[in-house]
């Protein structure tokens, strides 16, 4: 995997800061240490000042020795590592996270640095004391088939400039499979990718009841299926017998009004004399219109041709196949259309005449109903052959037993595992009774009426065959099989729902005494802010009649008296307002309640099932005392830090004025002794000029040591102005608070010259200045000056041994609306451990030589509050210090 050098180790960002304290605290008591012996041996003020500092450094230590950090919470990592993130931000990410349930993690991709957020800790069953984040950690709780491929996931993933998510499966210390979704995604700044971002959450939930949901919905289907076949079978056989009604009805009809079918008179001629309405209708010809035809014209052309012959015939002998009979022909209609028809023909005789009489009756829509009636009692018996096999296949046990003897019909495997029916055993052999665990469950199932009624939900305890017991719910509904009236049984087994009810019985009880014997008031409320419950502890706390706060009562009530009685203040209708809205729509926040005997209440509401609320109410009067204690104790100590702070930064300036003392008595003192040696010299000369005894060779010898004398006094005088010049800004920026415009490279060098006394006692240690920058900032200068008097102090303190030689390198440089000051040695470099602790306040590890632990403590305040920028230490035994500070063109801080 092409991962960066060292992801995996999970760097204590936190433990970075805390280190650099120490290492620049030790600094600046070095120094003053250093000044007191060479330069101010006789200054009394000064001795005073650095023997106050040194005794502050010792007691400070000496607390902050005290103070162990080994293992910082991971918003403080993620503050101390540069992140964005502010301490507010994180304590409220963190009780996000809580409540959502979802984790976080964030690597740094530059410092390598890898933070897990105590959430994930508590997703992966793991104890942040105990593991350092890597993603070899995360790793070694998958499930081992499913790690390579989430491997090969996370290698293309954090490469990737877009989000990605994947599911696995972990097992936690504690033994337990979990299902975890991992996210990640980049992070840029300024349009270059700094880091990963990445959540984890537990969904084991959700996949559980994804795969509930399935096995229901696959058992949904089961029962959809069954269902229509039950309906599709209905459906045949009433369409069946609508068919079988609808026939009857129309014989019916033709038997009480023949006007229904087409009757037709003809003469032995064949020719017709009369037809009804009904004509128009089957034949298409207007009634009147056929009268004076032939018969014929009504006939299929193959019948027409025969029927004359069939006429005389029957006249001649008296006999015929169709009078007197009812015969099935084919007929055709006015627009050529054939179609089958039934036709009855009766002789009529009346005097002097003969005549036949036929009905004739439209067979079409019969026969195809006929043609229906067939192909549906076909498809009922596949539908029954198709549904014996659905219920072979239901894993519910289902029997079809008959409505009057009550035998069984037919009985499904699962009925048979379910009583434990050995296969093959026929059904005359199932016993009834012996199904029951007792007689009266018996008896109750006959009562209901099963087999002509339909039954639901009927809970029974069932017997096997080995006399073992189960629960049972039991369905029957009446149905026609086989030709026979029965009733289809369902038995659904629900043992487990029971042990699981008995179960949630005892729970409930355990919980009721949970809440009545809880530290805490604990009230329950419906949807109608109706009491469910309430415990002993809550009717203490806001103590109201005893009858108000019986299960039942509307809790709105309680909170009216309340108000009346004075305990929301002076605007209770308000009070009121807000306390019923949280009690019919819980949020999550917290509110206080003051009792009548001066407690407070911290009141919690959440939502539970069915719309209610569950309200917590804790006494909180000892953590309410115990902050204002807190809170004062933390301005006091604010108050202390300020001053030590103000200590440092006037014995640093003390520093810097003894320097420029040092620097300019050198060329000071040698300009006086130039001065007097031609001042001696200049009296000699005068003396013997007075007294006319003036040589030559003397004056010439005057001339040459006074022309010596006053270059020696103008270089020096020079450069004592030169280093005046340099000082005086630094000087009265580091004395100053005002904010001002200056060329930060420029004013860079200026403060190196300042800071080159304390190079002093170690001369093969090089400073180099590498400007890049070069840009004009809006600032405060003597926070630049405080800020690298301090780094150079740490460095020479710490970087280097006192006769060791070394290098020190500023470098400068912009990165668009900000700039970088980056100070690096290629001294001893820090452990992990000291690193993690450098700017943490009074940690040093020259405790004992006068190290106060303020130094780097002041350069980070200086940075992150004065400056509104970032300052990240990076470092390791052998390999030297480098310091970053990161800081905007134009600071946002406003000058007090």
């Amino acid at each position: 995997m092409n991962l960066p050098k060292g992801f995996g180790r999970g760097r204590d960002v936190s433990a970075y800061l805390i280190g650099t304290v120490a290492v620049l605290s030790l600094g600046l008591a070095g120094i003053l240490w250093v000044i007191w012996v060479r330069d101010v041996g006789s200054a009394d003020w000064f001795f005073g000042l650095a023997a106050g500092a040194t005794l502050i450094a010792v007691l400070a230590g000496a607390a902050g020795f005290c103070r162990r950090v080994d293992n910082p919470d991971p918003e403080t990592a993620l503050i101390e590592a540069g992140a964005g993130y502010r301490l507010p931000d994180l304590v409220a990410r963190r009780h996000a996270e809580r409540i959502g349930r979802t984790g976080s993690w964030y690597w740094i991709l530059e410092s390598d640095e890898i933070v897990w957020s105590e959430e994930a800790f508590r997703i992966l069953g793991l104890e942040s004391a105990n593991i350092v984040p890597a993603w070899s950690e995360f790793l070694r709780l998958v499930l081992p088939e499913e790690r390579d491929a989430l491997h090969e996931w996370f290698r293309k993933a954090w490469k990737s400039d877009t989000e990605s998510a994947a599911e696995c499966r972990i097992i936690r210390a504690d033994g337990t499979a979990r299902w975890v979704e991992a996210r990640l995604g980049p992070l840029f700044e300024s349009g270059i990718k700094t880091a990963v971002f990445g959540t984890l959450m537990d969904v084991t939930d959700r996949v559980e009841r994804l795969e509930e949901i399935q096995a229901l919905n696959a058992h949904q289907e089961e029962l959809v299926a069954k269902r229509t076949a039950e309906l599709q079978a209905e459906i045949v056989k009433r369409e069946a017998v609508q068919v079988e009604l609808e026939l009857s009805e129309a014989m019916h009809r033709n038997i009480v009004d023949g006007a229904v079918e087409a009757i037709v008179t003809v003469d032995v001629d064949g020719q017709i004399i009369s037809a009804n309405k009904a004509v128009e209708t089957i034949f298409g010809y207007e009634p009147s219109s056929l009268v004076g035809k032939p018969v014929a014209v009504l006939m299929e052309r193959g019948v027409a041709v025969s029927h004359q012959d069939l006429i005389n015939s029957y006249l001649l002998t008296g006999k015929s196949r169709i009078v007197g009979a009812t015969t099935e022909l084919s007929a055709q209609r006015a627009n050529g259309e054939t179609f089958p028809i039934e036709l009855s023909v009766n002789e009529v005789t009346v005097p002097g005449h003969k005549f036949f009489c036929a009905v004739v009756r439209d067979i079409g829509e019969r026969r195809a109903a006929e043609l229906e009636l067939r192909q549906s009692a076909e498809r009922l018996k596949e539908s029954e052959r198709n549904l014996k096999q659905l219920l072979d296949l239901s894993p519910i046990g289902i029997t079809i037993v008959e409505q009057q003897d009550h035998n069984r019909l037919y009985a499904n495997e699962a009925m048979a595992r379910m009583f434990m029916i050995p296969a093959g055993t026929p059904l005359s052999e199932w016993g009834v009774a012996e199904t029951f665990a007792d007689p009266e469950s018996l008896d109750l199932v006959k009562s209901t009426g099963f087999a002509t009624n339909p039954v639901s939900d009927l809970e029974l305890l069932r017997k096997r065959r080995d006399g073992s017991t189960w629960w049972c719910i039991h369905y029957s509904r009446p149905i026609v099989f086989g030709g026979k009236k029965a009733a289809i049984v369902w038995h659904l087994d629900i043992s487990s729902r029971k042990k699981f009810e008995a179960e949630l019985s005892r729970t409930e009880e355990q919980l009721r005494s949970t809440i009545s014997n809880a530290p805490a008031g604990i009230l329950l409320t419906d949807k109608e802010i109706n009491i469910v419950v309430a415990n002993d502890e809550l009717r203490d706390i806001v103590k109201v009649p005893e009858e108000m706060m019986d299960t039942g009562k509307n809790y709105a009530d309680v909170i009216r008296f309340l108000a009346k009685r004075g305990d929301f203040g002076p605007n209770p209708d308000r009070s009121i307002d807000d306390i019923l809205d949280t009690l019919k729509a819980p949020a999550e926040r917290s509110s206080e309640y003051t009792s009548l005997d001066g407690k407070v209440f911290n009141v919690r509401r959440h939502p539970v099932g069915g719309g209610g609320a569950v309200t917590i109410a804790m006494d909180v009067t000892e953590q309410k005392e115990a902050e204002e204690r807190l809170r004062q104790a933390l301005w006091d100590l604010e108050l202390t830090q300020d001053e030590l702070v103000h200590s440092e930064k006037m014995a640093s300036l003390g520093s810097l004025v003894a320097g420029v003392a040092h620097e300019i008595n050198t060329p000071m003192g040698t300009a006086l002794t130039a001065a007097t040696h031609v001042r001696e010299e200049t009296l000699k000369v005068v003396a013997a000029f007075k007294k006319n005894e003036i040589k030559r060779s003397q004056l010439e010898n005057f001339l040459s040591i006074a022309d010596e004398g006053s270059k020696i006094i103008e270089s020096n005088l020079s450069r004592a102005a030169h280093l005046i010049r340099s000082f005086k800004q630094v000087a009265v920026d580091q004395s100053s608070e005002q904010r001002r415009s200056f060329n930060i490279d420029s004013y860079l060098r200026e403060t190196i010259e300042s800071l080159t006394p304390q190079l002093r006692p170690y001369p093969k240690i090089e400073l180099i200045l590498v400007v890049g920058a070069d840009v004009e900032i809006n600032s405060f200068p003597g926070a630049f000056s405080q800020i690298l008097s301090n780094l150079l102090v740490n460095a020479l303190t710490h970087a280097f041994e006192h006769d060791g030689s070394g290098k020190i390198e500023i470098r400068t440089l912009t990165l668009g609306d900000q700039m970088r000051i980056s100070f690096e040695d290629n001294g001893l470099g820090m452990t992990e451990a000291v690193r993690g602790r450098i700017f943490e306040p009074f940690f040093t590890t020259r405790r004992g030589t006068g190290g106060s632990g303020l130094g780097l403590h002041i350069v980070y305040n200086l940075v992150t509050t004065k400056l509104s920028g970032t300052i990240r230490c990076f470092s390791n035994p052998g390999e030297g210090t480098r310091f970053d500070i990161t800081l905007p063109i134009t600071s946002e801080t406003v000058d007090d």
